[in-house]
């Protein structure tokens, strides 16, 4: 039998708090900018999400950040700046994942559109991430859950084969992945 997983609702990776208060529409607007915000680091997003005055502010806070992020735009217009930028976002994006959770494929998207940077250079990074190892095995199928429609067979297949190195260092049985692999 299948074990049924606990889906709770996030925006852009943050769980959703049901005594916050902002309404969800807000609440979205103000984790959107958390996390598409290139300068602002996990801290002091951190900061922002648990101080009244941040979340009291957010429609403030929010119009100053989109007005930061169209300055920060103009100033990375070559390729060879996108690519150091597309390096820093993916770094965001591995202390975001480490800090809440994953944002959805959309989320990547929507950064990648607001941001103008290549939405196919920050998917790869992020699975990149997830190719070296760097998170524990059960992430790798979270990511999956999620990335399964953007990969390619080969690059599925590549983070399976992950997926069992790093069970196989860990020495967990090989029972434990043929039950995460049969709930995906």
């Amino acid at each position: 039998m299948k074990s049924k997983r606990k889906i709770e609702p996030v925006f852009y990776g943050i769980k959703i708090k049901k005594n916050f208060p902002l309404s969800a529409i807000e609440q979205r607007s103000f984790y959107r900018m958390l996390f598409i915000h290139p300068n602002l680091t996990i801290e002091k997003v951190k900061n922002r999400l648990n101080d009244s005055w941040y979340i009291y502010h957010s429609k403030m806070l929010t119009d100053n950040m989109n007005k930061e992020i169209d300055e920060l735009i103009s100033t990375y217009n070559n390729p060879g700046t996108k690519n150091i930028v597309e390096k820093q976002i993916v770094e965001k994006i591995r202390l975001w994942i480490k800090e809440f959770s994953l944002p959805s494929p959309e989320d990547i998207s929507e950064m990648a559109t607001v941001l103008k940077l290549s939405e196919v250079s920050l998917n790869k990074g992020i699975y990149s991430l997830y190719k070296t190892g760097l998170f524990p095995a059960d992430s790798i199928i979270d990511y999956l859950m999620k990335y399964t429609p953007i990969l390619s067979e080969k690059l599925i297949d590549n983070l399976l084969e992950t997926y069992i190195s790093i069970n196989t260092k860990r020495n967990l049985p090989f029972k434990r992945f043929l039950s995460k692999a049969a709930a995906f």
